[in-house]
C-alpha cells in the first residue's frame, strides 16, 4: 500500500495534493523490484516535492541510514532504538548539527537516508535507492512507530514539461552481493554527469596552504577529474577571496593554472550566507544581516559564531550575486561548494 502526497508552487501559491491534481498527471509504474513514477504539468510547477509513503510488511532487526555528508554518520540501526548519535565525532565537537533534517527526525523517531537505505534481517537485506539523482537527491524516512517508509524528492527547478520524477529499485539479497551489485549498477550513470572529486581537507583538513595544494593536484589520482579547495583559504572566514600572503603567496593563481593544464577542474569552497562577527559586511552593513528583537542573530557555531544574511533583503542579496560573480569572474573557477543554505528564521520568505 502506499500514499503520495505533493507540495509545490504556482503563481507564489502553496498547494498540497495526493496522487490526483488540477495542476498535474502522475503516471505510476509499479512491480515487485521497481517504483517509477512520472509527470505532466499543466502549468509550471515551483519548488515541487514529492512524498510517497510505503508500509514496511517484512520482518527487519536493523535499518541502514547512509549520510548526505562525508563527515556524517552513515550506519546501521537496531529497529526501534532512537538514532541519538547520528553525527559524526567532529560535528560533535563542534557543538551543532550538519544537517538539521536529521536533529528533527531523532526528535520524530525517524531514521533518514540519503541515495539508499536498506533493512536487515540477518545477512540478507531489502535495498531501496534511486537509480537517478542528476536533478535531487532521494530521502528515504523510516518511521519505526507507524512503520512506514517514506521516499521524498524535492526539485529545485521548477517543472513545466513532461518527465520522470522517481526512478526506484528494491533488491532483496545476501548483503555483500547486493550491495556490490548495487554500486556496479549506478556507478555508470552517476559519474556520467558527476565529478569525481579530490578535496583539500583528505590530506590537508582544515590547515591548507599553495604549496599543499599544488602537492595534491600533481599527485592526484588518475580516476579523479576535479579538485576541491576547502574553507581555510582566506584570510578573514566568510570574505573571500582576501588571501593570507604567507599561506597563498600567488593567490589562487598558480593553483588553479596548474590544474587546468593538467586537465583538473577546480571548485572553491564559500559559505555565501554567513558573515563572521568582525567582517567587513559585519562592521558596515548591519541591515543585511537577520535578527532577533533587533539583535545581530548567532545562525551557526561556524568562526565561533556567525551572523547570517537576510536573504529577503535585496542589497543582501545583490551583495550575494557580487561574491560569487567576482569569484567566478576574477578567477577561472569551474564550480562551487556551497555550504550553510539554509534559513534558520521561519518568518523570512523568498
Amino acid at each position: 500500500m502506499q500514499k503520495i502526497i505533493t507540495e509545490y508552487t504556482i503563481n507564489e501559491k502553496i498547494y498540497k495534493d495526493n496522487e490526483k491534481s488540477d495542476n498535474y498527471t502522475l503516471s505510476i509504474s509499479q512491480t515487485k523490484n521497481s517504483l517509477d513514477i512520472s509527470i505532466e504539468p499543466k502549468t509550471s510547477l515551483y519548488n515541487f516535492t514529492i512524498y510517497i509513503e510505503i508500509d514496511i510488511d517484512y520482518v527487519y532487526d536493523y535499518i541502514y541510514s547512509n549520510s548526505l555528508f562525508s563527515n556524517g554518520t552513515s550506519k546501521e540501526y537496531k529497529k526501534f532504538i532512537k538514532p541519538i548519535k547520528v553525527l559524526s565525532k567532529q560535528a560533535n565537537k563542534l557543538g551543532h548539527y550538519f544537517d538539521y533534517n536529521y536533529y528533527e527526525s531523532v526528535n520524530k523517531n525517524k531514521i533518514l537516508s540519503y541515495n539508499y537505505c536498506y533493512f536487515r534481517k540477518n545477512e540478507i537485506i531489502k535495498l531501496f535507492y534511486s537509480v537517478d539523482e542528476n536533478d535531487c537527491y532521494t530521502l528515504f524516512s523510516v518511521d519505526n512507530k507507524k512503520n512506514t517508509l517514506t521516499i521524498i524528492r524535492e526539485f529545485s527547478n521548477v517543472i513545466d514539461t513532461n518527465r520522470n520524477i522517481l526512478n526506484m529499485r528494491i533488491d532483496v539479497g545476501e548483503k555483500h552481493v547486493t550491495l556490490q551489485q548495487y554500486f556496479h549498477r549506478v556507478k555508470d550513470n552517476f559519474m556520467k554527469k558527476k565529478l569525481n572529486c579530490m578535496s583539500s581537507y583528505e590530506n590537508n583538513k582544515f590547515f591548507i596552504y599553495e604549496k599543499a595544494i599544488l602537492n595534491d593536484i600533481e599527485n592526484i589520482k588518475e580516476d579523479c577529474n576535479s579538485y576541491l579547495i576547502e574553507d581555510g583559504y582566506s584570510l578573514s572566514p566568510t570574505e573571500y577571496l582576501k588571501f593570507d600572503k604567507d599561506l597563498f603567496p600567488n593567490g589562487l593563481e598558480k593553483i588553479i593554472a596548474l590544474a587546468h593544464n593538467k586537465g583538473i577542474k577546480i571548485g572553491l569552497y564559500i559559505a555565501p550566507l554567513l558573515v563572521s562577527k568582525n567582517s567587513f559586511i559585519a562592521q558596515k552593513h548591519q541591515d543585511y544581516l537577520i535578527k532577533y528583537n533587533n539583535i545581530n542573530m548567532i545562525c551557526s557555531s561556524y568562526y565561533n559564531g556567525s551572523y547570517m544574511l537576510d536573504i529577503s533583503n535585496q542589497h543582501a542579496r545583490e551583495y550575494i550575486k557580487d561574491v560569487i560573480s567576482n569569484i567566478i569572474t576574477n578567477y577561472k573557477i569551474d564550480f562551487l561548494k556551497l555550504d550553510s543554505i539554509y534559513v534558520p528564521n521561519k518568518d523570512i520568505r523568498y
